[in-house]
């Protein structure tokens, strides 16, 4: 409770005023209290630091002293003395304790304080409840939530609606519920400590810097203005040495530059994450696409390859169709891997020598093409042991389009006679 009337606070009575209403210290307590017992059970089950890390809840714990260092300290009754403890006040709420709140990942801590049937149930009702469900994901849009709390601070600056605040209490309390609670669901959507993403780090970038701008612009605006706005609120300024007028201007540089930094602080952390976040997404794509590029390079040499092979025997089949012997270029009772492309050998002519050996099989009786030979494929000719095979081409075997009883003539290339 504050002892000392507003307006009359002066230097010296500041540490004997604090704000002891029982709502309020309930609230900060129940809330403390909570959180730790659900993170006890979780830590129980899980282990210290599972689920919810320390630093976690040690944002939530600041969280908490900031409220009541805004709420429960002399601070309160600073702030309805001078304005420029007035508006220290608001931005401990929605800079420091919403953010530390947040990151504190309350909502897991708090389920855990249900048991697991009752947790069951709790979820199968929220997807019954698709209204309820649907009011949560609309109010977590980002420019739903942006808006609110922009435009929450906009209206209680506001001159008749902020001295309405000074006049009563209930609607002091209400507007420091509205700066705490939109500047929760503000840095809900941007933080996001639980669930899906409701934007990347470079929207949430755009979304903490635009916020910083319109309060520096309302800091701004409060710092040049040639009058006080605020009348009501300046009552004790004399006691502090400070005219109306420039306890105003002090409040407005407290909201333009202090406050701007912290905002510039949040997007800078926002950078960091962002960058390390691409940089974990190109290392584990970095592998695939290197392995990718390789099996490319080598499936266009392999093509390559191939494709100039065929032109040179091409070229080999087509020198040789005007000499008397007439080979076709189909096939050659040769070994090697050119039975099924009818590419010569190096040094090969129609007149050359063929052993017998080189002309029917492989040294271990098998068709060259049951090597699986690149570019061949296995034993396209029919099985890899069966010798009447050798000889056909490829057209001429079993395929598709004949079933194997199209036929090519065997050719027989000069030489000596084959010994059976």
């Amino acid at each position: 409770m504050i002892l000392l009337p507003a307006g009359a606070l002066a230097p010296h009575d500041l540490w004997r005023t604090w704000n002891l209403a029982p709502v309020l210290l309930a609230g900060l307590a129940a809330a403390g209290g909570l959180y730790a017992a659900g993170l006890a059970r979780l830590w129980r089950a899980a282990g210290v630091g599972r689920g919810v890390p320390r630093w976690r809840a040690a944002c939530f714990a600041g969280g908490l002293a900031a409220v009541a260092l805004a709420l429960v300290s002399p601070l309160d009754a600073l702030a309805e003395a001078v304005f420029w403890g007035h508006m220290v006040q608001h931005l401990l709420l929605i800079l420091i304790a919403a953010p530390l709140l947040v990151l504190g990942a309350p909502l897991i801590p708090l389920l855990w304080l249900l048991n697991a049937p009752t947790r069951q149930r709790l979820g199968a009702w929220w997807h019954r409840r698709r209204g309820v469900a649907a009011l949560a994901a609309l109010l977590t849009t980002p420019l739903l939530a942006w808006g609110l709390h922009i435009g929450a601070i906009w209206a209680w600056h506001l001159p008749a609606i902020y001295q309405a605040a000074l006049a009563d209490e209930r609607v002091h309390a209400l507007e420091h519920l509205s700066f705490l609670g939109t500047a929760l669901l503000f840095w809900w959507v941007v933080l996001q400590p639980a669930g899906r993403r409701r934007m990347s780090h470079g929207m949430g970038l755009l979304y903490v810097v635009t916020a910083g701008m319109q309060g520096g612009l309302l800091g701004a605006l409060l710092t040049f203005a040639g009058k006080p706005f605020y009348p009501a609120q300046s009552a004790g300024a004399a006691a502090w040495g400070l005219t109306p007028l420039a306890d105003q201007q002090l409040a407005g540089l407290i909201m333009w530059l202090p406050a701007g930094l912290v905002y510039m602080g949040a997007a800078g952390g926002l950078f960091v994450l962002w960058l390390r976040a691409e940089e974990v997404r190109v290392s584990r794509r970095g592998p695939a696409m290197i392995a990718a590029s390789m099996l490319a390079a080598a499936l266009a040499a392999g093509s390559t390859a191939c494709h100039s092979s065929a032109l040179g025997g091409s070229a080999a089949a087509g020198s040789t169709s005007g000499s008397a012997d007439k080979h076709t270029p189909h096939s050659f009772e040769t070994g090697g891997d050119h039975r099924a492309t009818g590419i010569l050998n190096e040094g090969e002519g129609p007149g050359s020598r063929i052993a017998p050996e080189d002309r029917e099989t492989e040294g271990d009786g098998r068709s060259a093409h049951a090597s699986g030979l690149p570019g061949l494929g296995a034993a396209p000719f029919g099985d890899a042991g069966d010798r009447a095979s050798v000889g056909r081409p490829a057209w001429g075997s079993a395929g598709p389009l004949d079933g194997g009883q199209h036929q090519a003539p065997r050719v027989k290339l000069p030489g000596r006679p084959r010994k059976h």
